[in-house]
């Protein structure tokens, strides 16, 4: 289909899977706990789940700009 439509097909999906699958998996459950925190009042807690978020998002788009 990306063949098709596009005219091109993406070389590098099989490497890039296994980085984004596993680390998605990490956010989503940190962005669950972020909100979490941040509803009970743990704001000191939510601040450090928010910078290692940070940390891991910017990380897994370096590495996916290093693969491309």
């Amino acid at each position: 289909i990306s063949l098709y439509y596009f005219h091109q097909f993406p070389t590098y999906f099989f490497l890039s899977n296994f980085i984004v699958i596993p680390l998605s998996g990490v956010l989503l459950q940190g962005g669950i706990l972020l909100f979490i925190f941040e509803l009970i009042g743990l704001e000191w807690l939510a601040f450090a789940t928010g910078w290692v978020l940070n940390w891991l998002i910017f990380s897994m788009n370096y590495l996916l700009g290093v693969l491309k």
